[in-house]
């Protein structure tokens, strides 16, 4: 056997004198298709945008859960969130007014946890929100249906774990444009003109 039969090439091909032998397969990256791991082909990416069942994701509900298909874009669930902070921030406000709770109070640290977190579990199980009202937007999971309990509890929990420029950031190059709260929760922020006219969750 040759020097250069015998130095690891892939496929028996000779290597050139000097050059090390390659370390290993590539190390973890990103495609673009939402998932974190290796480099996935496109079975993988086909795999990841269909359910248990092996349907697309939202075709019980004529849905395409992918960005350019029936997803909601960045910019409107912006206008929404927005919507929402306000709308949360001014109940919080309102409850300290007519509770009479001191800022420096222990009463105002548990108000101010209580408040956004059941305002998003509340909605987030619904899958509307006074925010995505104003913004034309609806809250489901990849049957078309609004999350429900669970679903609307992990994701309530993740929106105040995590900070929001990391949850609402991935969104930006996500393929099915998914927060982190989204991707824990299963859950996908359409407009209300791609649901059926016949829903009757339709708000």
């Amino acid at each position: 056997m040759s020097a250069a039969a015998g130095n690891g090439a892939p496929g028996g091909e000779a290597r050139p004198a000097g050059l090390p032998a390659p370390l290993g397969r590539p190390g973890p990256s990103w495609d673009g298709s939402g998932l974190l791991g290796r480099p996935a082909g496109g079975a993988q990416r086909e795999a990841a945008a269909r359910d248990a069942t092996g349907r697309p994701r939202g075709a019980d509900a004529g849905l395409d859960l992918r960005r350019d298909g029936s997803v909601a874009g960045v910019g409107r669930r912006a206008v929404g969130f927005v919507a929402d902070e306000l709308t949360h921030r001014l109940i919080l406000f309102l409850m300290l007014v007519f509770t009479g709770t001191d800022v420096d109070s222990p009463g105002f640290f548990a108000i101010a946890m209580v408040i956004p977190d059941a305002y998003h579990w509340t909605f987030d199980s619904l899958g509307w929100s006074p925010g995505k009202r104003v913004a034309g937007l609806r809250l489901i999971n990849d049957r078309g249906r609004p999350p429900g309990p669970f679903a609307g509890g992990v994701r309530a929990v993740i929106v105040l774990l995590v900070p929001f420029y990391l949850s609402y950031v991935w969104a930006i190059w996500d393929s099915r444009v998914q927060t982190l709260h989204d991707k824990a929760a299963r859950t996908y922020v359409v407009p209300l003109s791609e649901l059926p006219e016949a829903d009757p969750e339709r708000g």
